[in-house]
């Protein structure tokens, strides 16, 4: 690809000819893949994917939702079959809080009740309940339970929900109720998803995902209505399911949202279940794909989709063209920076530990030494050979901070290991690097072959000693070979393995 001319006629956006769908069993896998190049869109949440929040070559798309979580408060049993109690511990919720903080600012607050703002029927005039925790503790007292209780909140390991679970718990601590937590993989807690089979239906306090819909009527008759399958609250109100009737059977918009306002203020009143946020719909693509629409139910539409990709130098990939093209994409420097640079400032920030292990996953094997054209403005661009030099330049890099108070080498060969006794003290690096690149590497080194004194303020250069290439240029031909550096750290306990 070639650097954009705004006096040369764009040619048409590239098409794609297919659409390729890959499964994957859990979040951290998919954003893993995005990273690695193996995909070009996932679905994004602010707890799974913050690693891409920020990054220059991926996009995050948002849409608002109507998805939400719902904590269900048992009414038919324990000490939630007062209402006053489940309003108290409704109250405790700081609900900006948790907009701004779970859910990084992409949503907005709910009203214990599935109406969302998104919805045209949801009477806006309904007051929000917001966190009065004077008022809690005034309904505990008056429900006879001054002193708090205890109870046991069980939930699924899914999304933000067990890191909600734990501010309920604290939220729940300042008005004296003692929450402990059980926190189930997604089969455990739904069991066969019936009545007496499910932890989440047959738990008394609980909370589960629910996805966008177009309506609220869905969630109004399955979570709330006395014969709702999804009655995991075991709410059974007749005065509700008139409302409800009513509701549904509105003719036209304002008789519809009459009907929505006397819903909303009697679920306030009764609080079955705690609604505290709605959270957008949002997904990840990489910045060269451009046109993905999408619906907050999860269709994708790729009808308009198509690729654009750019060269352009790094202090010019922080914007975006006039046609909307994102230049922020395809520079070895952003390739290197997410896949060395956290690592680095992380270690940088924790207490130095005794011993610090750099892994790597082999695609520095398939990589080029040659750093004649490292932003890619004479080759043509290959995202996989960019990543691959990333990480030969990483593993070089790492060798580099081993050897800064090199004691010691051992070459680990097929036909020859040096016999070398390491004290629990020596740290080593281990990793296959092939004679073509060491030689590579060798030659744009000037190292010294013997050991630094180490300084926390030397800056770490990407090079290896000199002797080190030389040992591993016996056999032009063989397989890639494991070298092996080691330090001795028993003067300073800390080091890269």
């Amino acid at each position: 690809m070639l650097p954009a001319d705004p006096e040369r006629p764009r040619a048409p956006p590239a098409l794609p000819d297919r659409v390729e769908f890959t499964f994957f069993a859990d979040e951290p896998s998919q954003v893993l893949a995005i990273q690695a190049g193996q995909v070009d869109i996932i679905n994004y949440s602010p707890q799974g994917g913050q690693a891409l929040l920020n990054a220059p070559a991926f996009r995050i798309l948002r849409i608002g939702s109507s998805a939400h979580t719902q904590v269900h408060l048992g009414t038919d049993q324990g000490p939630f079959q007062d209402k006053r109690i489940r309003q108290a511990l409704a109250l405790s919720l700081n609900r900006d809080g948790l907009v701004k903080g779970l859910l990084l600012g992409h949503g907005v607050v709910g009203n214990d009740s599935p109406f969302s703002p998104l919805f045209p029927s949801t009477d806006t005039a309904v007051p929000q309940r917001k966190q009065d925790i004077a008022k809690a503790k005034e309904l505990l007292a008056a429900a006879g339970v001054p002193n708090g209780f205890k109870a046991k909140l069980t939930t699924e390991k899914y999304l933000e929900i067990p890191d909600y679970a734990v501010l309920i718990q604290n939220a729940a601590r300042q008005i004296g109720i003692a929450i402990d937590l059980k926190i189930e993989d997604q089969g455990a807690y739904y069991g066969k998803a019936t009545f007496g089979q499910s932890d989440w239906l047959d738990s008394v306090l609980g909370i589960t995902d629910y996805g966008h819909r177009g309506t609220p009527n869905a969630v109004l008759n399955a979570s709330f209505r006395s014969t709702g399958a999804w009655n995991s609250a075991h709410f059974k109100n007749p005065d509700y399911d008139r409302l409800l009737a009513d509701y549904s059977s509105a003719i036209d918009l304002p008789a519809q949202r009459a009907a929505a306002g006397k819903l909303q203020a009697f679920l306030l009143e009764e609080t079955p279940i705690i609604i505290s946020y709605f959270s957008d719909s949002q997904k990840v693509t990489t910045a060269a794909l451009n046109g993905v629409r999408y619906t907050a139910i999860s269709q994708l539409y790729f009808d308009q989709a198509s690729f654009r990709f750019t060269t352009l130098p790094l202090d010019r990939q922080n914007s975006s063209g006039s046609d909307g093209t994102d230049h922020r994409i395809n520079s070895l420097f952003s390739r290197l920076q997410y896949n060395y640079d956290e690592k680095y400032l992380l270690t940088a920030l924790i207490e130095p530990p005794h011993r610090l292990i750099y892994l790597t996953s082999g695609m520095h094997q398939g990589g080029n030494a040659d750093l004649g054209d490292l932003q890619w403005r004479q080759r043509p661009w290959s995202g996989y050979q960019a990543y691959a030099d990333s990480k030969l330049f990483d593993v070089v890099l790492a060798f580099a901070v081993a050897g800064l108070t090199l004691t010691g080498l051992r070459i680990a060969l097929p036909d020859l290991v040096a016999d070398v006794t390491l004290a629990s003290t020596i740290a080593t690096i281990s990793t296959p690097l092939s004679n073509a690149q060491m030689r590579a590497i060798s030659a744009r080194s000037d190292a010294p072959t013997t050991a630094t004194r180490w300084n926390p303020q030397l800056r770490a250069k990407a090079k290896i000693s000199a002797h080190s290439a030389r040992a591993c240029r016996k056999n032009e031909n063989e397989k890639p070979r494991y070298s092996t550096v080691s330090r001795d750290f028993s003067a300073k306990p800390w080091g890269v393995r």
